[in-house]
Parts: structure tokens; C-alpha cells; sequence
């Protein structure tokens, strides 16, 4: 299980116990701290989360509980899975031109 995959369910299951509508869960920093992560792994965890209906943000920054906690957990758990999926995908095709370049040279 990757970083980004620990973020998602630590946060979603510390939302689902401790349930507080809006309440402020924190800056992008902590949780890169929390998590002892880079900012593009919270971010990506995040979406994530957002996508899943779990979490929000607003423009002055931070990620706050849902109003609601969706109730399709099982539905929930594939978005994340396809979201992952996805990026993993971007990133090993990022590579792959990168090698083929290299090749090319």
C-alpha cells in the first residue's frame, strides 16, 4: 500500500469516527508533516478524498470534514481505487517517454 493510499484511509477512517460537520482537519503542511510526505502525495490523497465525498476546501486554504459522509463506502473505495489507477498510470507513461527519449539520444 502506497503513501497516498495511507493518507486516504487514515483521514477517512479518523472522518467516519470522529464526524464533525465542517470541522477544519488542516493545512496542506500538516498533513504533509502528519504524514511524512511531499506536497504532491497530500494533494493527491486529498482529491482523493474530496472525490470520495469525505472532505472539502475553501480558497483560504485547509480541508474540512463533509457536511455529510457518503453512505456507498464500497463506491467510494472503486473512486479512489480508479483515481489511483489513473495517476499510476500518467506516472508510468511519464516514464516511459522519458526512457524513450533517452533511447532515442
Amino acid at each position: 500500500m502506497g503513501k497516498r493510499e495511507i493518507i486516504f484511509d487514515t483521514l477517512r477512517s479518523r472522518i467516519a469516527a470522529e464526524h464533525e460537520p465542517d470541522a477544519h482537519l488542516g493545512s496542506l503542511q500538516a498533513i504533509c508533516k502528519e504524514f511524512g510526505v511531499s506536497t504532491g502525495t497530500a494533494v493527491a490523497a486529498m482529491a482523493d478524498l474530496q472525490a470520495a465525498g469525505y472532505v472539502y476546501s475553501t480558497q483560504r486554504g485547509g480541508y474540512f470534514m463533509a457536511q455529510t459522509l457518503p453512505s456507498a463506502k464500497p463506491a467510494d473505495e472503486q473512486r479512489a481505487v480508479v483515481a489511483a489507477l489513473r495517476d499510476e498510470a500518467r506516472r508510468l507513461q511519464e516514464m516511459a517517454d522519458r526512457l524513450d527519449r533517452t533511447l532515442q539520444m
